[in-house]
Formats: C-alpha cells, structure tokens, sequence
C-alpha cells in the first residue's frame, strides 16, 4: 500500500476523508491509521510528527464536553465515533488525552432501558453502536467502584485489529507473518 494513497486523504484539520479533498470522518480517519499503522509495522513510524500532530489535535478535539465524540466537525457526539476516535488516539500513543470519566458517562447516557446503546440518548439502539460503544469502554474503562467491578469489566481490547488482547496474542502466535516477496 503506497503511504502516499492514505496521507493524501488527510484534510487541512488533521483528520482523514474517504476520499482527497473529502471532509475528515472518524470513521475513515481509524481507517487510515490502522492501515498505516498496520503497514508500517516493522519499519518505524506511519506519521511523520506533523501528521501525527494534526491527527491528534483533531481526534482529540472531536471529544465534547459530554464526553462523547463527534465524527465530524460541528456534528454532535455519536456513540460509534467513541471508538472510532478513541481507537484512533491509542494508535497514535495519545490515549492520556481522552477524558474516561465523562467518555462513559455519555457511553451510559445513550444505554437504552432495555439494553443496547443508542447512536444519541434517547433515541433506538442497535448492535452497530452498542458494539462500538462496548469496544470504547474497553479501550477508555472508567473508574469503578471496587464492588462492583466484576460485574462491570470489559477484556480489554487491541486497537489496531479490534479485538480482544487475548484474541490478538492468539493470532500473532498461530496466524504466520506474512513473507517478503523479493
């Protein structure tokens, strides 16, 4: 994969669109990372230090101040972007900047009363959204009482491949690197 496709989507705000010249999306930015990240992985960093930077200051400014992270700018904070974002900024070694706290307060206001989680409070939920919220929460766990955390955990997860760690020692152990053809 020519770095030169993926860096090319990067918008003037840091973040990745879906195509050039496109608007950054949360979605297509974890998209780019992941696949920098993924095949650069034995050759040093993906980013230089100013993509890297204007990566992070866009993910980053994505988090609301209900904790929720939005897609794009000027949208409102959507529970799959919580992942999307926040998986963007364990890549780029920037995880200290999310605020857990309020992340799974705004992941807890969108639960629906039934089960899953919505998109927004108060709206219908679906898997999509409650597993991408599921998976931020086990990328950003808030702080829990002692008490009840048993009942609360989540395994973690690997960023990169979205998985359990567990799942990815597994793979890395019986999956083959893949062979330099040259």
């Amino acid at each position: 994969m020519p770095r030169k496709l993926v860096t090319g989507l990067q918008t003037y705000e840091g973040g990745y669109g879906q195509d050039p010249f496109c608007e950054a999306s949360g979605g297509p930015t974890y998209i780019a990372l992941a696949s920098l990240h993924l095949a650069t992985r034995d050759t040093g960093s993906p980013l230089t230090s100013s993509e890297r930077h204007r990566s992070i200051h866009w993910l980053v400014h994505n988090q609301e101040d209900s904790g929720g992270f939005r897609g794009r700018t000027g949208k409102t904070a959507d529970a799959c972007y919580s992942f999307w974002c926040g998986a963007g900024l364990k890549l780029l070694g920037a995880s200290d900047l999310v605020d857990a706290e309020s992340h799974a307060s705004f992941i807890a206001s969108c639960q629906f009363k039934f089960g899953g989680i919505c998109k927004f409070p108060g709206e219908t939920p679906d898997p999509y959204h409650t597993y991408l919220a599921m998976a931020s929460l086990a990328l950003y766990p808030p702080s829990v009482d002692i008490s009840v955390a048993a009942s609360w955990k989540i395994a973690p997860i690997d960023a990169l491949l979205n998985a359990t760690e567990d799942t990815v020692r597994w793979i890395r152990h019986h999956v083959p690197a893949p062979r330099t053809v040259g």
